[in-house]
């Protein structure tokens, strides 16, 4: 018996991880209409609970902007709302006592949380100095550091953190030889001729070990406040985290170069964001924009690509990674990772299929915590579908 990466048939799994930066009413309008409404792409999609940015008033946020929350599925929080370029109006830990208390009374759960530019109290990104209880000085004096809500976004729900990096390799959740390592990385000639001599040994062929380089779609991290949560990969670039480099950053190319990789892809971008050159233009999204999504939806219908919201691709990742296979007394066992999941229960199987390689799927038992569940189970060519029943 073996588990697969992926639910059959899907070869490759995608997300997007947007930041709302910019996004006008309008905007949000549009890339509503056409990703969620005319392609039902099944994106989750992030949020300002509020914007105090002087440079960017028109931004659409939950205070300003509520009904947005009911249009399409957000999974995502980005920060604790729009502080930069705010003047006067300082971030303090108070801030986010009121955020929750928004969130809680307009039953909005968020479980994911991205770092907002170079704000000095991200929890990560930039800074960190928002997972910090105390600052120490060069003297070694300590303050209380009023800008902490670590403990804060723990309340409200946040169960992963982006990690504050972008990674440019295609396809997360593998491992990668050292030939694509070495071609994403600038070589010198002696180095190169160095990589020559090596080839004929089939370094090039081996994988490269994770204590050299780090290819995961999600990690555990422990915070200076000794909390561990799940932190998260993107993808993409810098330069083109917009609505136009969106097309470059899933282009047909890149897109079945993913699925040829069978990996992970959390897209980095902002929907709301155009480049300069075409702020005044009619349309938001780009013709090389909608066909690339297009594509998207091409290969999801073909059932070669996977998508989803974050939280449920990372979801799968944690209970997938925790299943236990028995081979001896030939159980299948479904059980808490102890972070994500503290206990896990049928539910958090009830949205998810599960694909194992077996001969004989019937002489196995599928159970939850060592304990007996239902579950349905569809098979095609030995692979074997587990889907879970409602109770």
């Amino acid at each position: 018996m073996k588990i697969l990466k992926y639910p059959h048939p899907y070869k490759a799994w995608l997300s997007i991880s947007n930041d709302p930066d910019n996004t006008t009413y309008n905007n949000w309008k549009e890339l509503n209409e056409f990703i969620w409404e005319l392609l039902e792409l099944p994106f989750g999609d992030a949020f300002f609970i509020e914007n105090n940015n002087f440079n960017l008033p028109d931004q659409v946020c939950l205070k300003k902007n509520p009904e947005i929350i009911r249009k399409h599925f957000h999974d995502s929080m980005h920060f604790w709302g729009d502080y930069q370029h705010s003047r006067n109006k300082n971030f303090d830990r108070e801030d986010a006592i009121n955020c929750i208390k928004f969130l809680k009374e307009n039953n909005i759960n968020p479980t994911v949380w991205v770092d907002h530019s170079f704000h000095i109290a991200n929890i990560i990104h930039a800074n960190g100095i928002g997972a910090k209880k105390q600052l120490i000085d060069a003297s070694g004096i300590e303050y209380n550091n009023f800008q902490y809500t670590l403990d804060l976004v723990i309340e409200a729900g946040i169960k992963y953190i982006w990690g504050g990096n972008i990674s440019k390799v295609i396809g997360q959740d593998r491992k990668i030889y050292y030939s694509e390592f070495l071609k994403s990385k600038k070589i010198n000639v002696f180095k190169r001729f160095i990589y020559s001599l090596l080839k004929p040994f089939n370094f090039f062929k081996t994988i490269i070990p994770e204590d050299i380089f780090k290819n995961k779609q999600l990690w555990i991290n422990e915070f200076p406040d000794e909390n561990k949560i799940y932190c998260f990969e993107r993808h993409g670039t810098w330069e083109d985290a917009n609505i136009d480099g969106l097309a470059k950053v899933i282009s047909t190319q890149n897109i079945n170069e993913l699925i040829k990789n069978t990996g992970t892809s959390i897209i980095y971008t902002h929907l709301g964001k155009r480049k300069k050159e075409r702020i005044k233009d009619k349309n938001h999204i780009p013709e090389e924009t909608k066909n690339a999504l297009i594509y998207l939806k091409d290969q999801y219908d073909k059932k070669e690509l996977n998508l989803s919201p974050i939280s449920t691709m990372l979801d799968y990742l944690i209970v997938r990674d925790n299943v236990t296979i028995d081979n001896k007394n030939k159980i299948v066992n479904f059980s808490s990772d102890g972070i994500r999941f503290k206990k896990l229960v049928y539910e958090d199987l009830a949205q998810h299929a599960f694909s194992f390689f077996s001969k004989n799927i019937n002489a196995w038992k599928i159970v939850l915590n060592g304990e007996k569940t239902n579950y349905t189970i569809t098979t095609s060519n030995n692979i074997h579908t587990i889907t879970f029943n409602d109770k």
